[in-house]
């Protein structure tokens, strides 16, 4: 099957040739009629350019053209055809390679650097540029600029091992692999590693027989065992305790071009390189996180202090190096919040309070703790007035400030279902938006209202939260304003992952889950 820039469907079946067609609505197929004494078997290829169509057989080549199928080769033995743009590559078994101009066989303008090549499969780059895969060779042959040079990749290997079927270019210039035994796989030009798919995580079968990449950068692998639709081009990438990291997982944080997960386990950072096993002939997705040393304990919070990369731990607060980690201040907490009025001070959310700290260069100095703030503190949020908001698990909302001086004998206040908090609500966090802070409890999600002093529904994210039925946690704003969020509904095991896109200041946000429906 084929289809050419008018759009136009080809198929090639068993003795038949054919077209896709639309009658009333209905697709049907229009068959092409074809002189009986061809008996061309079964097509192994179909390569549709604007005016003709080509076919391969196990011996023949035939063009149809203005509603004619002839042949154009006959007794070629593993003849094989390729489609370079505008450009038809003909690959003739123990000759070389050909182009079709002017409804014949012409030499390629480099014919002397084929003639010795067993061609397994022709990837094209562009309209002159492409890709060889030899038969029962390692690796590729690059045809650039009237060069032909190696092209290895981290994955020969398993591509030897697992034997190549098919490959495609993709956008920005990666090829997707696909092979008899051990799903797909993708590099680079320069033969980096950049992913594979299998069994193991989400292909439909490890035997891939075709690739197609549509008009959206899709790619459409059909197999052994149905046809599996990979996003390529995604922004979203999904990881799972299969790729190497323990525990649920709590904060994401990238670092240095590093990406830092912290989990109920502790910190595990990703491994960006080749993880391919040659002992088992596989790539090795528990090798894509590697646990960062001396953390066993929960990670709430991943982030930087003084420009370093720290984690906020229920065993304490820990600088990371990399794959090692030193504590910097013992303890059990929640998270931590940077002071605006006084910004070499912060102020940690912990099972006994609020603890107040002064960050130096490779040590926290503690100040005290807030006194007769005896709860635990598990989130922290600043507003535009300097207002410190405190959530806690079963206690409450607390309130602070620290406007002139840092003290632990700040005062502080309580609020609760008198201020407008959801009746019945049990555990409660405050999160930073563009709109002010947001207050996520078990029944919904409020706002203050700083003119009347009292909490409110939310009405901006676009959920409706009256019915208390539904929570969110967390709620995270990037650096476009939008919200990300995840929500459980009462009764129901599935988690809502999505996103409230920002629309503009004191404007409705448009909720979207749709694209993360797999991540529930």
């Amino acid at each position: 099957m084929d289809i050419n820039s008018k759009n136009e469907i080809f198929i090639g079946g068993y003795n038949q040739f054919g077209k896709v067609v639309h009658n009333n609505g209905e697709i049907a197929i229009e068959y092409f009629d074809y002189y009986s004494e061809f008996k061309p078997g079964q097509v192994m290829q179909v390569v549709a350019m604007d005016e003709e169509v080509f076919y391969t057989t196990n011996h023949q080549l035939l063009v149809y053209s203005n509603d004619t199928i002839l042949i154009e080769q006959s007794n070629a033995q593993g003849i094989k055809i390729f489609k370079q743009e505008q450009n038809l590559i003909i690959y003739m078994p123990n000759r070389g390679l050909y182009l079709w101009k002017d409804q014949k066989f012409v030499e390629h303008p480099d014919f002397e650097l084929f003639k010795d090549i067993e061609v397994q499969d022709i990837i094209s780059i562009n309209s002159k540029d492409f890709i060889i895969k030899p038969q029962n060779e390692k690796g590729f042959l690059y045809y650039k600029n009237s060069e032909l040079k190696p092209l290895y990749t981290e994955a020969d290997n398993f591509i030897e091992t697992n034997s190549y079927s098919v490959a495609k270019l993709l956008h920005d210039n990666f090829l997707i692999i696909g092979t008899d035994h051990g799903g797909l796989v993708c590099v680079d030009l320069d033969g980096k590693y950049q992913y594979s798919i299998s069994m193991d995580n989400g292909l439909r079968d490890n035997q891939i027989t075709d690739i197609f990449i549509d008009n959206k950068s899709m790619v459409w692998a059909t197999t052994f065992n149905g046809i599996s639709l990979v996003e390529a081009n995604s922004d979203l990438s999904f990881f799972d305790s299969a790729f190497g990291f323990n525990g649920a997982v709590v904060s994401v944080k990238r670092y240095k071009g590093v990406l830092y997960v912290g989990t109920s386990s502790g910190v595990y950072r990703y491994h960006k390189g080749n993880i391919y096993d040659s002992e088992r002939n596989i790539f090795d997705f528990r090798k894509r996180f590697d646990k960062v040393e001396d953390i066993r304990a929960i990670c709430w919070q991943l982030l930087e202090l003084n420009g370093k990369l720290c984690a906020i731990t229920s065993d304490g607060v820990y600088q990371i190096k990399e794959l090692e980690s030193i504590v910097l201040l013992e303890g059990s907490f929640n998270s931590t919040l940077k002071l605006s009025f006084f910004p070499n001070n912060y102020i940690f959310g912990t099972t006994n309070g609020l603890l107040i700290a002064e960050i130096k260069e490779n040590t926290i100095d503690t100040v005290g703790y807030l006194k007769g703030l005896n709860y635990n503190i598990r989130s922290l949020n600043e507003d535009y007035f300097g207002n410190i908001w405190m959530g806690s698990n079963e206690d409450g909302l607390f309130e602070t400030g620290f406007y002139s001086v840092v003290s632990t004998d700040a005062q502080y206040y309580h609020y609760g279902e008198k201020q407008g908090l959801p009746a019945g609500f049990d555990w409660i966090d405050v999160f930073d938006s563009y709109h002010g802070t947001l207050f996520s409890t078990s029944k919904g999600v409020c706002r203050y209202n700083y003119s009347s002093n009292v909490f409110v529904i939310d009405t901006l994210l676009g959920i409706d939260f009256k019915k208390g039925d539904r929570h969110i946690y967390p709620i995270v704003e990037d650096n476009e304003k939008n919200l990300w969020y995840s929500c459980v509904y009462d009764g129901k095991y599935e988690r809502e992952t999505g996103v409230f896109l920002f629309n503009g200041a004191n404007k409705k946000y448009t909720p979207l889950s749709k694209p993360f429906l797999q991540l529930s």
